[in-house]
């Protein structure tokens, strides 16, 4: 399943799962609602998730590289074993559920 474009800030993909991976690269995904989504192994390159509700969601193993998180809602989100290079995630909120697990990938 492959993305690439701009969703309209009111699109809810909440408790969405995905067999095989997903791939948003260079998505505008900013204020969707991404709750409990399943997008384990995702690749997310370069997705722009300003203002995106992605509490509780799984995305383990995805690829965040150069993706941008501003304003996000990380409470309890997976994000173990995920590659972050070059991502933005300034102001984001995280809290004491949100795993990023003992391992991140940085290239």
């Amino acid at each position: 399943m492959n993305f690439n474009a701009k969703f309209n800030s009111d699109i809810d993909f909440s408790q969405m799962c995905v067999d095989g991976i997903a791939t948003f690269n260079e998505t505008d995904l900013s204020g969707a609602d991404l709750r409990d989504v399943k997008l384990s192994g995702a690749n997310l390159r370069k997705a722009n998730c300003t203002d995106a509700e992605l509490s509780q969601a799984s995305l383990e193993e995805a690829n965040l590289e150069r993706s941008i998180f501003n304003r996000a809602d990380l409470f309890g989100t997976k994000l173990n074993g995920s590659a972050f290079y070059g991502a933005v995630f300034g102001d984001a909120q995280i809290n004491e559920e949100t795993e990023f697990g003992d391992r991140c990938v940085y290239d």
